[in-house]
Parts: C-alpha cells; structure tokens; sequence
C-alpha cells in the first residue's frame, strides 16, 4: 500500500519528502563549529538541544551518587547554567557544531575550562577540575547519537586547540572512563597520550571508589596533549609561495 502512495505522488509531492544528507560530501561542508555568546544561550530551543546531547552522551555516567538522571533535571540545569550562571568569558570557551544542511540543529557541542574561566557547573565543588597556569581543560565533549563517526568529535577538538592556543595554553587534558576505548582512540588519534597512574596504591584505590561511587565508571584516565604555540603552530610558507611574494613585490615597485 506504501509502494502505491508513492508511485503515484507527483514530482511536486515528492519534493517535499525529508531527504538524507548527501554522506559523500566533504565533512568540513556538513557541519560549522560556533562559540557561545550571551545572545545565542537566550535561545531555549538551543539549550534544550545541547541539554539533550549531553543527556544522550552521559546518563550512564552523571555525578549523581548511582542514582539516575532524568532529562526533565539535565534541561532545567542546562538552561540555568548557561543563562544564568556562565559569565561571557565561560561561553566563548563553549562551541557547538552546527549542521549546514539544516542550521538550528546542534551535532555536537563542547566546554572547555583554563585559569580564566569558570570550572564545570554542572559538577560539585569538592570534583571540579581546577586548571593549573598554561592548561586547558575540556569539560566534557558530546556528539549527537546521529551525527558519531562522521568527523563532528574530530572538528570539535580541533576547535579546542585553537582556543587554547589563543590563550596561550601549553597543554590540553581531559579524562576518559575505562569503559570508552572507542572515544579514547579517537583522542589519542588527535594526539593525546594517557598519563602515568598515580604510584601510590591508596591514592589509586580511594580514586577508584570515588569515580565509582559518582559515575558508576570502573575508572578514569587523564589524557594531555602538548601544545605548540600560535606562531611555531602556523604553516611556513613554501619555496613556491616564498618567490611568488618575492615577485609580487618586485612588480609592485616598477613603474
């Protein structure tokens, strides 16, 4: 009965169907990776999404004492912290991957902390990373359950490393719980190294407990990234582009 409606839906009918995004067009072109601002968290219908990503990508593992999250909790704090807790300063460290086919939706969304910023909010005091001088921090980074393995993540922490480089980090870090290789790859392709374990075995036993206990997680792992400054970061220009601004100059000047 399906297959008849369709055969005989004119062209004009058809038109109108939701169609897929076209998967062979270049990555880069399917999504754009924006900042916060104060004017952009006003949108509730933003916050409700970005509530939703970070509910998707971590209701198995919320700082709540192994008791769950509900999604009703996950948005009502979303919208508090981003309207009224996060100064200026904390949303330009936060940034969002927009998709480019349809522009209001939210692929994937990330927060980052540094000695400038506020911490994370959405986790207690007595947890929060606290960034020493020259680090950043990335609080948590989520991909939308329909937008994983297509390059969003990658964008995401490339977009990081600009932001720590302009503030002239040296060094990036997160954790990543045991139970995540597939997310530990996908850091450790961009360049992150896991750090060393903590020698003493009361110092690993009392953190196994502790991560347990809040996030249900058999463990968490630090991973950092080295960061080369802006300018040693920059692309030395080329034989080629070195002699074209060579001549280009020598033409500029005659007559």
């Amino acid at each position: 009965q399906d297959r008849r409606k369709l055969g005989s839906m004119t062209s004009r009918q058809a038109s109108q169907l939701p169609t897929c995004r076209d998967m062979s067009a270049p990555m880069d072109k399917m999504y754009r990776i924006e900042a916060l601002t104060r004017h952009r968290v006003s949108d509730v219908a933003l916050l409700d999404q970005i509530a939703t990503i970070r509910y998707e990508g971590f209701k198995n593992k919320h700082c709540c004492l192994c008791f769950g999250v509900k999604f009703s909790r996950e948005r009502s704090s979303t919208r508090k912290i981003f309207q009224k807790k996060y100064n200026d300063e904390k949303l330009a460290a936060c940034a969002a991957a927009f998709s480019t086919v349809n522009p209001n939706e939210v692929l994937g969304f990330m927060q980052l902390s540094s000695v400038a910023t506020l911490g994370d909010l959405y986790m207690p005091g007595f947890i929060r990373h606290k960034c020493e001088p020259g680090e950043c921090y990335v609080d948590w980074i989520a991909v939308g359950p329909n937008a994983r393995g297509k390059g969003v993540g990658t964008g995401l922490l490339a977009w990081a490393d600009s932001w720590a480089r302009s503030r002239q980090c040296s060094v990036i870090k997160l954790d990543v719980i045991n139970e995540n290789p597939r997310a530990a790859a996908l850091y450790e392709r961009h360049g992150y190294r896991f750090a060393e374990l903590p020698t003493d075995p009361c110092d690993r036993a009392c953190a196994f407990c502790l991560v347990f206990c809040l996030i249900r997680s058999m463990g968490v792992r630090e991973m950092a990234k080295p960061l080369a400054s802006a300018a040693a970061h920059a692309k030395p220009p080329s034989a080629g582009e070195v002699i074209g601004a060579a001549e280009a100059a020598q033409s500029a000047v005659q007559p």
